[in-house]
């Protein structure tokens, strides 16, 4: 069935629902959000009943967008009562809560850590309408939702679900769905089935019209990456004409460095490796590096505005001890190289451009050797190399992107299948490592 074909199917069950759940990936990313915060503030246009969901803390660098003060980080379920706490003292933090049972009677005891409470602090609530319809945007697989789906599986089972979404799919779910691989982003999508809706296209503003740009323009690396695509640069340039705040989102995404985010750029850059017979540039960052910094997570922008700009390289990665044996990986393949394909070797996956991995019980050092053996692995069959032992790595500078120039390589056909099948393989093996 065409997109064209799906989009009035689309709107049919949205006009018919009352009650909408929309929820994006953990690790939200500039897409997932403006995806998110797009539709929900549409829907609401529309008279919809809706609940936008993200179980963590919205990044910093996208507050300046609006309705992220209207995300919900959780759903009640059915029969439950909320017990909401208004105190007057912002800092003031809950001690001790707990609960006991006398003569059938169920007693909650809060006790402050500082400020006394008031009765009047305490409202009560009953538990929200389950949604008649749920929407996930910009996701390979259900459990990447996170909490929300783990611990809701029969209401995401009985609700009609649409799917969404410009990643390759590790799962086939939804009764609706569009994956549209060679869009630019879940936000390009979102605009075409507007755009295919008069009501909804007419229902449109500048708030609306910035938070798909901000997808489009974030997961385009501000049309510097290779998903860039005529659709993608019309859908932007008419969305400006919309009233999006294009330099704003520039300035704010792309323009806009902590001291913190420089400090941990730095040390990635110290730790910066080359494998220049197998055309591979990596770095790694400790969880000593973060909270030595003060720092979360910057590992995406370090690669794709840092490590990408070196040249002659196929394969781009940096690994992230974020906890003690968690580690993060972002990859980034040019020159006909797949980063999906080595990231699902590890239970992760992407684009053939960029992917992303995680590995479980495993050291920064133990992640650090694997992927480079399996790159090298894929590299020995794409370049005809005559052996998989790895040259000796060589500390590199990354160049400024406007004086890149990678030189593009021929990859016969029958090795480009030959690499596919090889990792194919591969996935099946593995046992220690997932996401």
């Amino acid at each position: 069935m065409s997109t064209k074909e799906i989009h009035p199917q689309i709107w049919d069950k949205i006009n018919a629902s009352q009650r909408v759940l929309v929820a994006a990936h953990i690790k939200i990313d500039g897409d997932g959000l403006g995806a998110m915060l797009a539709f929900y503030a549409l829907l609401k246009k529309m008279g919809k009943e809706v609940i936008a969901y993200y179980e963590e803390e919205i990044p910093e660098s996208y507050s300046f967008l609006a309705y992220t003060d209207e995300v919900s980080s959780e759903i009640t379920e059915k029969n439950s009562i909320v017990i909401t706490l208004n105190s007057n003292t912002p800092n003031n933090r809950i001690k001790k809560l707990y609960y006991n049972t006398k003569k059938n009677q169920l007693r909650v005891i809060i006790t402050p850590e500082k400020e006394k409470l008031e009765i009047t602090h305490i409202q009560f609530g009953q538990d929200q309408p389950e949604p008649d319809l749920i929407v996930v945007l910009d996701i390979g697989e259900l459990e990447r939702v996170g909490e929300i789906y783990k611990n809701n599986r029969a209401l995401f089972e009985k609700t009609f679900l649409i799917n969404i979404d410009h990643h390759p799919q590790t799962t086939d779910f939804g009764n609706l769905k569009i994956v549209d691989t060679k869009a630019s982003s879940t936000c390009e999508i979102m605009y075409a089935l507007i755009k295919s809706n008069p009501v909804a296209l007419e229902l449109m503003d500048a708030e609306i019209a910035t938070l798909l740009m901000t997808g489009i323009l974030a997961d385009t690396g501000n049309f510097q990456f290779s998903n860039t695509s005529p659709s993608s640069l019309e859908a932007a340039g008419e969305l400006l004409k919309l009233g999006a705040k294009q330099q704003e989102i520039v300035n704010t995404l792309f323009r806009t460095k902590k001291i913190s985010t420089l400090k941990i750029w730095g040390k990635a850059l110290e730790r910066l490796r080359q494998d220049e017979k197998y055309r591979i540039i990596w770095t790694t960052l400790s969880q000593a590096d973060f909270e030595e910094v003060g720092i979360e997570d910057e590992g995406g922008k370090i690669i794709d505005e840092l490590i990408t700009t070196v040249p002659d390289a196929d394969f781009y990665f940096i690994l992230k001890e974020t906890e003690t044996n968690l580690v993060k990986g972002s990859l980034r393949a040019k020159n006909g190289a797949d980063a999906n394909l080595v990231a699902q070797q590890f239970g992760g996956g992407g684009h053939v451009a960029a992917a992303a991995m995680i590995f479980k019980e495993t050291s920064l050092e133990e992640a650090e050797k694997i992927v480079l053996e399996k790159i090298r692995a894929a590299q020995k069959i794409r370049l005809n190399l005559k052996t998989a032992e790895p040259s000796q790595p060589t500390a590199v500078t990354p160049s400024p992107a406007t004086t890149t120039s990678t030189p593009i390589t021929t990859t016969p056909k029958e090795n480009v299948i030959e690499v596919e099948k090889v990792l194919t393989n591969e996935l099946k093996k593995q046992k220690k490592i997932s996401v």
